[in-house]
């Protein structure tokens, strides 16, 4: 990715593929750091899923339910779980499907 965009753009990204913090795909299926950019790789089921999730975050922000940058995401409890803990997939889709 970093030579096809650039440092810049790469350090806004950062790690694409593996587990992060939340154990979930990092940058895959979700908005990176880089407003437009979006990632989805795996299998054909895999793909399948993730493509619809991706659909609905993107249709999401078309329509201002959510930000334009991630970065403007902040950490509150999903679904009414007492625990804060960061913006995480699950999180929006429970936001959007309520």
């Amino acid at each position: 990715m970093r030579k096809l965009f650039g440092e810049e753009v790469a350090g806004r990204v950062g790690t694409i593929w593996g587990f992060g913090d939340e154990q979930e795909l990092r940058n895959m299926y979700v908005r990176t750091g880089q407003p437009g950019l979006w990632f989805i790789a795996g299998g054909l089921a895999q793909c399948r899923i993730g493509s619809k999730v991706l659909a609905l975050q993107i249709k999401a922000i078309e329509e201002g339910l959510l930000p334009r940058w991630r970065s403007e995401l902040l950490p509150f409890s999903p679904c009414g779980e007492g625990k804060k803990k960061p913006l995480a997939i699950r999180a929006i889709l429970c936001n959007i499907l309520r």
